[in-house]
């Protein structure tokens, strides 16, 4: 993440500017760090800020729709569903 995005980070529940605290950086670049608010901070691994709130359901939530739908973007599993189509464009 470059230095300059910063200002641009809000929490979301609060609404509030975010904070950066750099761990790992080159030049402008934040490699590591912690983008925090007064009641949320969001984790900067390998320079992409990872706005989760709860971490844990995030992974089961990917993982359940990696199962459910991990096929979706083939054009051969979606002849005659709603997505028929969508990956020609």
């Amino acid at each position: 993440m470059h230095k300059s995005f910063e200002k641009y980070f809000i929490d979301s529940k609060t609404g509030e500017s975010l904070e950066l605290k750099i761990e790992i950086k080159e030049g402008d670049f934040i490699e590591s760090g912690i983008l925090k608010s007064s009641k949320n901070q969001f984790s900067i691994i390998k320079g992409i800020p990872r706005f989760i709130y709860n971490k844990d359901n995030y992974s089961k939530s990917f993982g359940y729709q990696w199962k459910n739908w991990g096929k979706v973007q083939y054009e051969s599993e979606n002849i005659g569903k709603s997505m028929q189509g969508h990956t020609l464009r």
